[in-house]
């Protein structure tokens, strides 16, 4: 006799990684970027854009160095670079990363609006928690293995 079952199977790939976390990066790095935490986006905004993705970058660099030495056995996938047209513009913001790569760049927002929230006025605090949360998440489901238990679909609310 069949027993009927509930279950979800969530693909995190493209739900998470390509999906929500590269729209919460995106719009995460671009609150910060127009915030001008890597220089300031005004007069010639091709060469300013650079120059602040530079400043970005240079930073992004540092933060893995910094996150390997605190946990030598994460394994996070790295940019390979990062330059302007991986972000768009103003007008046509991206975040053009694979899944892998995300994580940690998600991981890297979240440090900055730690950073630098005070820049962001009344929209910090939002940027924040969503970015806590969707970290949290992910830990849960990475802890979880293929099925989750009880317990952890109890952190979810």
């Amino acid at each position: 006799m069949y027993k009927r079952q509930r279950t979800i199977c969530v693909d995190v790939l493209h739900t998470f990684h390509l999906g929500i976390l590269v729209e919460f990066t995106k719009l995460a790095l671009w609150r910060l970027l127009e915030a001008g935490v890597w220089g300031a986006l005004e007069g010639n905004m091709e060469e300013s854009l650079r120059v602040a993705v530079l400043t970005l970058r240079n930073a992004l660099w540092s933060w893995y160095e910094r996150r390997h030495r605190t946990f030598p056995e994460e394994h996070l996938t790295r940019l390979a670079d990062l330059v302007p047209s991986m972000l768009g513009n103003p007008s046509s913001r991206k975040l053009k990363t694979k899944a892998s790569e995300t994580w940690a760049v998600t991981l890297v927002a979240n440090d900055m609006l730690l950073r630098f929230g005070h820049r962001l006025g009344d929209e910090a605090p939002l940027l924040q928690e969503a970015g806590k949360s969707l970290v949290d998440i992910i830990s849960i489901m990475r802890a979880s293995g293929n099925v989750m238990p009880p317990t952890a679909r109890q952190d979810f609310q």
